[in-house]
């Protein structure tokens, strides 16, 4: 472990971090994780947190006029068109009930 993992880690040194590294020990590395992610997503250093795939508006796609079940809305359905749609893939496999 590096200078640099070691100044991170201490980085979210508080009196919670500690507390909970004295209660729940098992927890306390996703607790650190965490902190660090929002850290970085804050201040422009994480990974974006916009979805990867953005179809376009004027996207056309075609949905059934009758939806007879499924357990999905009409507007999951017209979201997963346009993704489907916009990521082209060559192939799709469905779990489900």
């Amino acid at each position: 472990m590096g200078a640099i993992e070691i100044l991170d880690g201490l980085s979210v040194l508080s009196p919670r971090t500690l507390s909970l590294a004295v209660r729940n020990p098992s927890k306390l590395r996703s607790y650190i994780s965490n902190c660090l992610k929002m850290y970085d997503e804050l201040t422009g250093n994480g990974p974006s947190s916009l979805s990867p795939v953005t179809p376009l508006a004027n996207l056309t796609i075609t949905i059934p006029a009758a939806h007879t079940g499924g357990g999905m809305s009409f507007g999951e359905l017209e979201v997963l068109a346009r993704v489907t749609k916009a990521l082209n893939p060559s192939s799709v496999l469905e779990i489900g009930t």
